[in-house]
């Protein structure tokens, strides 16, 4: 019963996940792993189009919010101020 506790101790088994999709999405620690995965899966012209548009998008978000005042952000604060 010992060699037993010590594999046990030592050995992290799991149950087998036999779904494809939630198993790979699992070993994904970051969004860094993601973007990974879905470069092997998609073709190379879709991923560079979309990885584009995610860049431009955030390139205007970023824009949005640095032209923005505390007051356009939260009107709740605004009303408080008077």
């Amino acid at each position: 019963m010992g060699m037993l506790r010590t594999l046990r101790s030592v050995a992290r088994l799991k149950r087998p996940e036999f779904n494809r999709t939630t198993r790979r999405l699992a070993i994904a620690a970051n969004v860094d792993g993601l973007r990974t995965m879905a470069k092997k899966r998609l073709p190379g012209g879709v991923f560079d189009h979309m990885l584009d548009l995610m860049r431009s998008g955030m390139e205007r978000t970023t824009a949005l919010v640095g032209s923005a005042t505390v007051d356009d952000l939260d009107p709740e604060l605004a009303r408080l101020r008077g």
